[in-house]
């Protein structure tokens, strides 16, 4: 409850030990922020296990000062360091929407979410570490100006490629905030997933028609491995109240799950 360290939700995390047939017990890695909101991501290499969410310190009030958490372990996932915000990440995150991250070799951590550092802002922000998360540069990746939680979601795959929604409409960049947004959907579109297949083409794919209790359909495009469009792209419907989708590359090969 809001007496309790979590205020109301804890964040909990287990894992499956290699040879074990039992998950490990669950903990809960949020203690000292409130409101959590938004879901959270987990993200791992080189034996490094990353879990990042947004929420709002102990004192905090309104989602001008929520702000990016992330717990770090070292031991691939046998335990946690305490949380703490983002170092290099100003307050202020869109509390309904949530953010993804996206871990390489050799210390690199990139986390993708939506701002709210101003009242009437709500663009894309990418977070960039390259030494395990001990401090990041920010750099905007695509504004929005609307005074209100859209909602959203978005996708990290490897090499760094990015999907998001801005005013219903689905981009990518290769490198976000560093290269131009590129739209890949009409209007409608929320929601995105992203995979890169072995012969660097980009597949993304998003919902269509859904909002708070309301089903609807999905598309997807696909992008050469120059990063431009093609015109490989379908539809389908019968994506369920609150359903969700997902993408992976097997090969050169996509598959879209939903």
């Amino acid at each position: 409850g809001q007496k309790g360290n979590y205020a109301a939700t804890p964040l909990y995390y287990s894992r499956l030990a290699a040879g074990s047939a039992a998950f490990a017990p669950q903990v809960a890695l949020n203690a000292g922020t409130i409101h959590l909101d938004g879901g959270a991501s987990v993200a791992a290499a080189d034996g490094a296990v990353y879990v990042t969410w947004h929420a709002a310190p102990p004192e905090g009030k309104g989602e001008g000062e929520r702000r990016v958490y992330l717990a770090v372990s070292v031991n691939d996932g046998v335990s946690f360091a305490p949380a703490a915000p983002a170092a290099g990440a100003a307050p202020g995150v869109c509390p309904c929407c949530s953010l993804t991250s996206r871990a390489a070799p050799g210390g690199a951590l990139s986390i993708l979410y939506r701002s709210a550092e101003q009242p009437g802002e709500r663009g894309m922000m990418l977070l960039s570490s390259t030494d395990g998360g001990r401090r990041f540069s920010a750099s905007s990746v695509h504004p929005w100006a609307v005074a209100a939680c859209p909602m959203s979601s978005a996708a990290l795959a490897g090499g760094g490629r990015a999907a998001w929604e801005t005013e219903g409409v689905i981009y990518t960049s290769a490198t976000p905030g560093k290269s131009p947004a590129l739209a890949v959907s009409e209007k409608g579109a929320r929601h995105p997933a992203v995979a890169v297949n072995s012969a660097g083409e980009t597949l993304i794919a998003w919902s269509t028609g859904t909002g708070w209790q309301k089903g609807g359909g999905l598309a997807w495009r696909q992008l050469d491995a120059g990063g431009g469009l093609t015109e490989k792209k379908g539809s389908a419907g019968g994506l369920p109240v609150w359903g969700s989708l997902a993408v992976f590359a097997a090969g050169a090969d996509f598959v879209v799950l939903y």
